[in-house]
């Protein structure tokens, strides 16, 4: 018997539309969020789900009557990736490939392979958008359809560019000011990059680009400011269920941080965490079902104290703070030792922290 994705089944009756299909190890969410603000409100109907929270066949019944200008924005994970047979975007893309899902996965390959299938059936007049800087991606870049790049770090021709902390269009004309940006992080750009050179691609006007970038949102649980107390600023990033996204919310600061990690593992190499990150973060508080294995690549390294509950690494994670430091969740494991999900997970953080926040306002 024959096993597809739902994915692949509601494209079925998606034929006359429009799909976008963004993946990635990181950033997807993000992403899919950013290019549906970028692409919404325009003459087309724009709809944004799949991993994100709204099936793909429930954005089909919503969206019915389906023609050429109905857009679909579809955050697409390996998961679903892996049970395609006919699936094909107007537009792919694929943010950045690192381990992840090891768990799941017998080698970092069969991830790699799950996460390409999103081109497999492009033709020559789609489109695949990818990151230049992603060592991965540049070597796997498909000559089927047309490879669309986007680069932080190096100069190419692209629909939109990023130097001298501004972005600009194909033609030379500013969009903006990357100051003007709301989204903390340089993986935040990499993300607005890409969100921007598939809205380039879908005719947006580079006025209209200029005008909605101060005004994009971020999701919640990815790098989410919380509150601000006794000058310590909080963050909920509990989407980060891998290394690297940790990795790149730590780098997304300037002050000292504090960290809040653990969780279920997921075969994260710890040990390349703690290189990446014991110059920017002064302590770290463990917690969850892998806290022996992150003690163990931590110690004599980064300073570290275990807690058994969110309230307990809060409280720690605050007495060992100083003013303009920055305490930040940011597990790089799974959330299913202790909450339902991540939201959940990130949801009891800001529970914590906001309980904090009433003590010392009434103290």
């Amino acid at each position: 018997i024959e096993i597809l994705s739902e994915v692949e089944i509601a494209y079925w009756f998606a034929k006359n539309a429009r799909i976008i299909g963004i993946t990635g190890s990181n950033g997807k969410s993000t992403t899919t969020y950013l290019t549906y603000q970028l692409l919404k409100n325009s003459k087309n109907k724009v709809f944004y789900g799949g991993n994100i929270g709204i099936p793909f066949s429930k954005l089909i019944l919503e969206a019915s009557p389906i023609d050429h200008s109905t857009v679909f924005i579809l955050e697409l994970s390996s998961f679903q990736l892996e049970n395609t047979k006919y699936f094909r975007p107007y537009i792919s893309a694929i943010l950045n490939i690192t381990p992840d899902h090891l768990d799941r996965y017998h080698s970092f390959e069969s991830y790699i392979g799950a996460k390409l299938n999103i081109y497999k059936n492009q033709r020559e007049e789609d489109y695949f958008v990818y990151n230049y800087d992603d060592p991965i991606l540049k070597e796997r870049v498909p000559r089927h359809c047309k490879a669309i790049p986007f680069s932080i770090d190096t100069e190419i021709p692209t629909p939109v560019s990023y130097k001298n902390n501004s972005i600009y269009s194909q033609k030379g004309i500013k969009i903006a000011d990357i100051k003007d940006y709301p989204l903390l992080g340089k993986h935040n750009l990499y993300n607005l990059l890409a969100s921007l050179t598939i809205a380039t691609l879908m005719d947006t006007s580079e006025e209209l680009l200029a005008k909605r970038i101060p005004k994009l949102k971020g999701l919640e649980h990815r790098v989410e400011f919380v509150a601000c107390i006794k000058g310590i600023k909080f963050y909920n990033d509990s989407k980060a269920t891998n290394v690297e996204s940790v990795k790149y919310a730590v780098r997304g600061f300037d002050a000292p941080v504090i960290l809040i990690l653990g969780g279920k593992d997921k075969g994260a190499d710890f040990y390349e965490l703690r290189e990446c990150i014991k110059n920017r973060v002064k302590k770290s508080i463990i917690m969850g079902d892998c806290k022996k294995k992150i003690e163990e690549a931590f110690r004599g390294h980064i300073e570290y104290e275990l807690a058994t509950t969110m309230e307990d690494a809060v409280r720690k994670a605050f007495i060992s703070a100083e003013k303009g430091d920055i305490i930040l969740l940011s597990p790089a494991c799974a959330s299913f030792d202790m909450y339902k999900n991540f939201e959940e997970r990130g949801k009891d953080f800001k529970k914590w922290v906001r309980k904090l926040q009433d003590e010392h306002e009434a103290s």
